[in-house]
């Protein structure tokens, strides 16, 4: 098996960064990291370093048609959605079938080869249950409780909101 290379995606030059890049690097030796960041982050060894700005492309077309209703602000919630289209238009790039992306305060203990051999014949696999949540919201249009806050929030809330009602 071809080691898989892992995906991170972080702008800013955070503190933990660098430490949980070493790490990750320990459990990987052979695995190639791949950091997309901006310049903040150029000089931080164990990684692959790509400019976020090379792979916007999708991301900026994505912004167009965003619509915002979190309690999060835009700046921060746009940008979880942009680092998927970034990731895309990466892969593309690099032509990669298979790749881990893991958030930038990930800590791996194990080679990430071990943990995702019996899911590669998968099209894709998910870690924790935020995106299921929200998809779920999405497609059925339930009430469901805020991860964080517990508030709960219907269509009328939702309609509210935006004016509908």
């Amino acid at each position: 098996m071809e080691h898989l290379p892992i995906i991170i995606v972080h702008c800013g030059n955070s503190f933990y960064l660098e430490p949980i890049l070493r790490q990750n690097r320990y459990f990987n030796p052979d695995n190639r990291i791949c950091l997309i960041s901006d310049k903040s982050t150029s000089r931080i060894a164990h990684a692959e370093h790509f400019l976020i700005d090379d792979y916007m492309s999708s991301a900026k077309e994505f912004q167009k048609i965003y619509r915002h209703y979190s309690v999060n602000t835009v700046a921060f919630e746009l940008f979880c959605f942009q680092r998927w289209f970034c990731v895309l238009d990466f892969i593309k790039e690099q032509k990669m079938e298979h790749f881990v992306c893991i958030d930038s305060d990930y800590l791996l203990y194990e080679s990430i080869d071990n943990i995702m051999r019996p899911y590669l014949s998968y099209d894709m696999t998910l870690l924790g249950t935020t995106l299921l949540r929200f998809l779920y919201s999405a497609l059925y249009r339930r009430k469901i409780p805020h991860p964080h806050t517990g508030n709960v929030r219907g269509d009328q809330e939702r309609k509210k909101d935006r004016g509908n009602i």
